[in-house]
């Protein structure tokens, strides 16, 4: 499998969480799958941010919430997506 080196400058200068960039590529990109992403990830010299993946797909999923429902993009919230962070074992 061939897999793109990306470096996600943005969440460097506005000092998010490691791995923000990776949720956000997961939750967004079609066909890219999180647990494939991961993997592919973990096997390099990056920090593993398996381990908290799950807060930060939650906390991807609210703040792009939020940003929709303040700029009145209502068709872009999805209460589903939260739903799936509930089905997933400890």
């Amino acid at each position: 499998m061939f897999f793109l080196s990306i470096v996600d400058l943005e969440s460097f200068r506005e000092r998010e969480l490691i791995g923000t960039g990776a949720a956000r590529a997961w939750l967004r990109w079609p066909g890219l799958k999180r647990d494939t992403l991961l993997a592919e990830i973990g096997s390099s010299d990056v920090p593993p941010f398996g381990n908290y993946a799950d807060f930060l797909e939650l906390r991807y999923l609210a703040r792009w919430s939020v940003r929709s429902l303040l700029q009145r993009k209502l068709r872009s919230l999805d209460p589903a997506r939260f739903e799936v962070l509930g089905d997933r074992p400890a």
